[in-house]
C-alpha cells in the first residue's frame, strides 16, 4: 500500500476544490461560471461484463460509489472506464467524484441529490485520487504513459 503526506494530500484537495468545483459556461465570460452542483445531473452508468466471446453486457444500474468501486461485497474493482458519446457527463460525474472524495466528511443532506452516489464514506478509503482529463492529451502515447504509471 502507498501512503502519501499528509501535506500532499492537503494541498491536491485544495487544488482539486479550486479547479473542479465551478464547471465554465462559457470562455469569454467567467463570471458566467457556475457551482458544479447546481449543474450536476447523475449519469446513467452501468455494470458491464464481458463475455469470453466479447459480448458486452449490462448488468445493473449503478448508483454508489460502493457498486463503483466494488464487484460484490470485497472485491476492489482495479480498473473502472466511463464510456460514453461526448456531453453524457464522463468529466463532469468523474469531477464530481473527486469532489466527493476531497469532502467525504460533510453530511449527506448537502448532497444534491439524494440517493444517487451519497455514499462518501466509501471514498474514505483511498488515500488519494488522482484526476486526469485524459481528452487533454493529444497523443495515444500520453494515455500508454498514464496507464504505466497508473498501474503500478
Amino acid at each position: 500500500m502507498v501512503f502519501y503526506s499528509t501535506d500532499l494530500i492537503k494541498r491536491m484537495k485544495a487544488h482539486y476544490c479550486t479547479t473542479l468545483s465551478h464547471v465554465s459556461l462559457s470562455v469569454l465570460d467567467p463570471q458566467l461560471d457556475k457551482p458544479l452542483q447546481d449543474l450536476f445531473v447523475t449519469p446513467q452508468i452501468y455494470r458491464v461484463v464481458i463475455e469470453a466471446d466479447g459480448k458486452r453486457i449490462n448488468t445493473h444500474q449503478v448508483n454508489t460509489y460502493k457498486d463503483l468501486f466494488y464487484s460484490g461485497e470485497e472485491e476492489l474493482n482495479r480498473h473502472i472506464f466511463l464510456r460514453g458519446e461526448p456531453g453524457e457527463g464522463k468529466s463532469t460525474f468523474a469531477a464530481k467524484l473527486v469532489l466527493d472524495w476531497c469532502n467525504e466528511y460533510r453530511s449527506p443532506s448537502t448532497h444534491p441529490e439524494k440517493g444517487a452516489f451519497n455514499d462518501l464514506e466509501i471514498l474514505s478509503q483511498f488515500n488519494a485520487l488522482f484526476f486526469y482529463r485524459i481528452k487533454k492529451f493529444r497523443r495515444s502515447e500520453d494515455v500508454t504513459e498514464i496507464n504505466k504509471i497508473t498501474n503500478n
